[in-house]
């Protein structure tokens, strides 16, 4: 039985965490490679959470530096926390959003181009029968760049 994780085009990781799950996925249960899992999905997933914790108690502790204002760990918890995991978590949908939309405006545009290649194959050649009548096979002009008349 292996573990079964599936990622969804529009929303994968970045590159280097997307090719660790893929080699856990196909190693499985059987040959378990904790060594690459760690490096590769679970230290970049737990480093960038607590750099971001880390991040916020740095930022509180110049804020209380700079000012005599004193935030109590109720307002920490329930307000400042809340808000900066919710702005990241917009600013990230967001951005999801946008690439969501980019492709699927470019698979519109790539099937009207489908569809005009489509019709332009179905429509006979109108250039070629009014460009060609006058001359014949067996003319020495090209009619492009040419001075002399047709014969």
């Amino acid at each position: 039985m292996s573990l079964v994780c599936s990622i969804r085009p529009g929303l994968e990781a970045p590159q280097r965490m997307n090719k660790g799950i893929q080699r856990i996925n196909r190693n499985g249960w059987s040959r378990p490679d904790p060594m690459s899992a760690t490096k590769d999905v679970i230290g970049p997933a737990v480093g960038g959470l607590l750099a971001m914790l880390a991040f916020l108690v740095g930022m509180l502790w110049m804020f209380r530096l700079l000012t005599n204002c004193r935030i109590t760990d109720r307002v920490l918890f329930v307000t400042i926390y809340s808000r900066v995991f919710t702005g990241v978590g917009v600013v990230r949908g967001t951005m999801k959003l946008r690439n969501a939309y980019l492709k699927r405006s470019q698979t519109v545009r790539d099937k009207e181009f489908l569809v005009e290649m489509r019709s332009r194959n179905l429509k006979p050649e109108e250039t070629e029968k009014g460009a060609g009548a006058g001359r014949g096979r067996g003319s020495r002009s090209s009619g492009v760049g040419s001075d002399r008349e047709p014969e």
